[in-house]
């Protein structure tokens, strides 16, 4: 009598779970909205860098899309300097305004 058992590969579904990119991609966003409020509103600017380099890292340590993490650890970067730079020249300027 043949023994009947499970066939060969049973319960493997023959392809992997798709890789989420997601904190690769909000580390990119964050990174770009942090540049573009970096003069507007200096602060904001501080968040979205910090957010877009800390998460890029992350997402790179993850092995998530290394052009996107490398996107966000960049635009953060970019960020974080141009707020640096928008904080000094407004704090000249409101102390120039001060004196008057």
């Amino acid at each position: 009598m043949p023994s009947y058992g499970a066939p060969a590969g049973a319960g493997q579904t023959g392809y992997a779970a798709p890789q989420s990119n997601g904190l690769a991609i909000a580390a990119l966003c964050c990174g770009i909205g942090g540049i573009l409020f970096a003069f507007l509103f200096a602060l904001l600017g501080y968040v979205g860098g910090i957010l877009g380099l800390v998460m890029g890292i992350i997402a790179r340590k993850k092995g998530q899309a290394k052009g996107l993490a490398l996107g966000g650890i960049i635009t953060g970067s970019v960020a974080l300097g141009l707020s640096v730079i928008s904080s000094i020249i407004g704090f000249i300027i409101m102390t120039s305004i001060m004196n008057y």
